[in-house]
């Protein structure tokens, strides 16, 4: 079967995505590392706590393994698969549910969120992701 051609926007969108991805790897892959090194031990004696490396690694644990997530949806968006779109349209609804418990300070997120599930929804959209 003759697969349709991806939408620009959708182009776009993965482009945007990838540098996300790959700065989370970066800084990720940073705070682990600062944090596991002991190199602020100087702010654990200023504070009075050893917290401080342990939440930076912790974190940057957490940023690498969104980063991979990040690039793991980029190509399943890139390619068309419809488990990227599933994907994607669940996310977008998690972040539409959340931004509505912070209206109105984050009725900005809302509208966004709310354009993409649309965007999504278009035939076009969903006939590149076969859904």
């Amino acid at each position: 079967m003759l697969m349709a051609q991806r939408p620009a926007f959708l182009s776009v969108m993965c482009i945007l995505l990838t540098l996300i991805g790959v700065l989370m790897l970066i800084v990720g892959v940073m705070l682990a590392a600062l944090g596991g090194t002991g190199a602020l031990s100087w702010i654990e004696d200023y504070i009075g706590t050893v917290l401080v490396g342990t939440f930076l690694f912790a974190f940057g644990i957490a940023l690498i393994v969104v980063g991979l997530l990040a690039l793991l949806t980029v190509y399943l968006l890139w390619n068309g698969n419809a488990a990227g779109w599933y994907l994607v349209v669940v996310l977008l609804a998690i972040n539409a549910i959340s931004g509505l418990f912070m209206l109105p300070a984050g009725v900005i997120s809302l509208l966004i969120t709310v354009l993409l599930i649309i965007y999504f929804f278009r035939p076009n959209v969903r006939e590149f992701f076969d859904v």
